[in-house]
């Protein structure tokens, strides 16, 4: 699978970074075959599309478009610890990587690799409280010890998510949504009952 990897300055906002990138100009171009059964999961700073989905707004939401939240909120999650336990073990992420982007994306590998074998080899390494967890009971997440270092990190300024999109991008977030209700059902999404 390859890793894509969308650098820029370290104050940009998720979104802005997102606007310069080549993954986007991919995907609303249709190049290089972009995979049309997956998306790229993102919050609502960024813009609806087909290949990009993003939370329904808070306001006036039915209990489909809670769980569909829900279940996008847990897959950025578990993207969001990873990322965040690479900056917390390996401090080279932890500030302005001036080097070529083709450096910076061997040490994004090198770190990945070195973060798995390191998993697999030393059970210190990370403990159950390192990273996130949930309480399935009540639906909250339980934050792991690497949040409280990075947490300057995970600050940047806030962009205002697009209201702009197609009718196609809302059919394929309808399907997500009820695939989440239906047969891509799960136990605990009904914790929000």
């Amino acid at each position: 699978m390859p890793i894509i990897i969308l650098c820029s300055n370290g104050r940009a906002g998720d979104a802005a970074v997102w606007n310069k990138s080549l993954l986007k100009t991919i995907g609303e171009n249709d190049e290089n075959n972009f995979p049309t059964d997956h998306v790229i999961l993102g919050d609502s700073a960024f813009p609806l599309r087909k290949y990009l989905m993003k939370p329904y707004p808070q306001k006036h939401m039915t209990h489909k478009e809670s769980v569909f939240n829900y279940r996008l909120s847990r897959a950025r999650h578990i993207v969001e610890n990873a990322f965040g336990i690479l900056v917390w073990q390996f401090c080279i992420f932890s500030r302005s990587i001036d080097v070529k982007v083709d450096t910076v994306d061997d040490t994004v590998v090198a770190a990945c690799s070195l973060h798995n074998w390191l998993r697999q080899t030393t059970p210190a390494y990370l403990t159950q409280q390192s990273v996130d967890g949930e309480d399935r009971y009540i639906g909250e997440i339980i934050p792991g010890l690497w949040r409280s270092e990075v947490k300057a990190l995970l600050s940047t300024p806030g962009c205002r998510g697009s209201k702009n999109y197609t009718k196609e991008a809302s059919e394929v977030l309808e399907l997500y949504k009820e695939y989440f209700w239906d047969k891509g059902c799960v136990p605990w999404q009904w914790l929000l009952d």
